[in-house]
C-alpha cells in the first residue's frame, strides 16, 4: 500500500537523486526528475511495503522539452533483517522529445538508473536512509555514474522536515557529464485531511543545490501537491523552476501516478 505518510520523504530523495545520472549530466534541457525522486521528497517511508511491487509513471513538460518518467520499485518479503528493510528500484524516461534543429526528435532513455535504498534507523520522529545508486548511460554520454544518497527526516505531526545529500562520479566524463557532482536537497511538507498515517492532501515545497566539477553550481526549487486517492494509488503535481541561479533558468510542469501493485504472488 502507499501510505500518506509516505508521500513526504520519497520526495526528498526524489529531487536529490534526480535518476543519478539526471542532474549530472547536461543536457540542452535540464533533466527532470523521475516521479520516484519527486515523491520521495515528501514520504515518510522511503522504502516500498515489504513483498509488494509499486510503480509510478508521470509527464514532465517546458517548452524545451518533454519527458515520460517510469520507476519500478520492489521490496524483498522475507524476513531477514536487512531486506525487509531494503528496496530495489529501476528508473528510465520511457520516453523524451526534445526539439532539433527542424523537429522535435523523440527518443527513448538515454540511460537506466538501479537504486538500493536501504532504512538504516526509525524512530518516533527520525528516520535515516541510505541509497548506493549507479546509472548506465546509454545515449550521448559513455559509461555510468554511480555514487550514493543520504537522507534524514524529521517527522513533526502534520509538518515534516527533511534533508539529503548526494554524491555521483562519472566513470567516463566529459564536458556534459561531470567527474563528480555533489548536491544537497531539503524540504518542508505540510499534509491535510485523513489521518496521519493516511492524509488525502499532502502539499510540499523543495529546494536542491547542485555543484559539479564542471560548470557553474546551480539552485532549483519545486512545489506541488499530492493526493492520496486510494491506499493503493495517489497523484501528484508539481512545478520546478531549474537553474534560478547558476545557469538558463528553465520552467517544468510535472504531473504523475504511483500505484502499489501488491504482492506478486497474488497477482
Amino acid at each position: 500500500m502507499i501510505p500518506g505518510g509516505r508521500l513526504w520523504a520519497m520526495l526528498l530523495f526524489s529531487t536529490l537523486l534526480v535518476e543519478t545520472a539526471s542532474a549530472a549530466v547536461r543536457h540542452r534541457l535540464k533533466r527532470v526528475p523521475s516521479l520516484s525522486q519527486r515523491r520521495r521528497m515528501h514520504l515518510q517511508n522511503l522504502v516500498t511495503d515489504p513483498g509488494t511491487v509499486e510503480i509510478e509513471f508521470g509527464v514532465a513538460g517546458s517548452p524545451n522539452g518533454l519527458t515520460a518518467p517510469f520507476t519500478i520499485k520492489y521490496t524483498p518479503g522475507v524476513s531477514h533483517p536487512f531486506w525487509h528493510r531494503t528496496e530495489l528500484s529501476v528508473d528510465m524516461d520511457s520516453v523524451s522529445s526534445l526539439p532539433g534543429d527542424l523537429h522535435w526528435v523523440t527518443q527513448f532513455s538515454d540511460h537506466v538508473g538501479v537504486a538500493v535504498t536501504h532504512l538504516l534507523h526509525q524512530g518516533n520522529r527520525l528516520s535515516l536512509y541510505v541509497a548506493p545508486q549507479v546509472a548506465f548511460l546509454t545515449r550521448g554520454n559513455e559509461g555510468i555514474r554511480c555514487g550514493a544518497t543520504g537522507i534524514a527526516n524529521l517527522d513533526l505531526g502534520p509538518y515534516s522536515l527533511a534533508g539529503n545529500m548526494t554524491w555521483t562520479g562519472a566513470t567516463s566524463p566529459s564536458e556534459a557529464n561531470p567527474a563528480g557532482d555533489l548536491q544537497f536537497g531539503g524540504g518542508l511538507v505540510r499534509r491535510f485531511g485523513g489521518t496521519k498515517e493516511n492524509p488525502h492532501w499532502t502539499l510540499f515545497i523543495n529546494g536542491l543545490r547542485e555543484n559539479p566539477t564542471i560548470g557553474p553550481s546551480t539552485s532549483s526549487l519545486f512545489e506541488g501537491a499530492s493526493y492520496q486517492v486510494r491506499r493503493s494509488w495517489a497523484i501528484d503535481f508539481s512545478v520546478r523552476h531549474v537553474n534560478l541561479s547558476g545557469g538558463p533558468t528553465d520552467h517544468q510542469v510535472l504531473g504523475g501516478v504511483t500505484v502499489n501493485l501488491g504482492r506478486p504472488r497474488d497477482w
